[in-house]
């Protein structure tokens, strides 16, 4: 099984991001898949197409980054599940990758 972290920090990338993952579990459907959202690329969390995707894609961990919240004054509150919130989104990244995932920033 494939272990792969997706990283998106800013909001213009969404589209493709949607599309790489996608594309993705149509190939490796069984695959084990993280996307940290940190950066700029909160502030379109909250996006109604956004929710949706996420929502409509529960085979995938969506780790949203506290500090890019902050930074951005929104709250831990504001995001729904399935999404949840990391304390910082580069630290996820990087236990990840020391648990073997690999690394995609689209």
């Amino acid at each position: 099984m494939l272990k792969v972290v997706f990283h998106i920090d800013e909001m213009q990338v969404w589209p493709r991001l949607m599309s790489n993952l996608d594309n993705f579990l149509e190939q490796k459907p069984d695959s084990d898949l993280k996307v940290v959202v940190n950066g700029d690329a909160v502030t379109k969390v909250l996006d109604s197409v956004i929710q949706t995707f996420i929502e409509n894609h529960s085979t995938i961990d969506f780790l949203i980054c506290h500090n890019a919240l902050h930074s951005h004054q929104m709250t831990d509150s504001q995001i729904s599940k399935p999404a949840k919130v990391v304390p910082a989104g580069v630290v996820a990244i990087a236990e990840l990758e020391a648990d073997g995932y690999s690394y995609i920033k689209p």
